[in-house]
């Protein structure tokens, strides 16, 4: 059986996390994100497992259209300084409980996506001690 990284999240500007225990994806609480695309906004649900591209929204999401992410507490941009190598889009950054951040690709469609880590232990640390990964 494949080993899964599990992620809980936060929003990088209150801090706040982004779980929903109300809505789950995998077994897994959901995280949850305000959108907005193609002039609507709306709610998303993302799969909390890395590598998972499973979501759920109360609004549609048009395939290859850009989507802006807001913080649900605090209502901040989640929307990062990166852009995407593969399609050129913006970036969403979550920042990660116990370290480091994720990065995904704000294009409907593209898999585009990341984990970044400030240092090689930050790294060790999360996928050995808080998800378990290596044990």
């Amino acid at each position: 059986m494949e080993k899964q990284i599990s992620l809980a999240v936060k929003c990088p500007e209150c801090h706040r996390s982004l779980m929903d225990s109300h809505v789950k994806l995998h077994n897994l609480p959901a995280i949850r994100a305000d959108i907005e695309i193609a002039g609507e906004r709306g709610i998303i649900h993302l799969c909390p497992v890395y590598g998972c591209y499973e979501r759920k929204a109360n609004i549609p999401l048009p395939d290859r259209i850009s989507a802006k992410f807001f913080c649900p507490e605090c209502h901040k941009s989640l929307i990062s300084d990166k852009f995407c190598p593969e399609c050129s889009a913006k970036m969403v950054g979550f920042d990660i409980e116990g370290g480091g951040v994720i990065i995904f690709c704000s294009r409907v469609g593209c898999k585009e996506h990341d984990l970044l880590f400030e240092n090689p232990s930050e790294a060790g640390k999360y996928l050995h001690d808080d998800t378990g990964y290596f044990n």
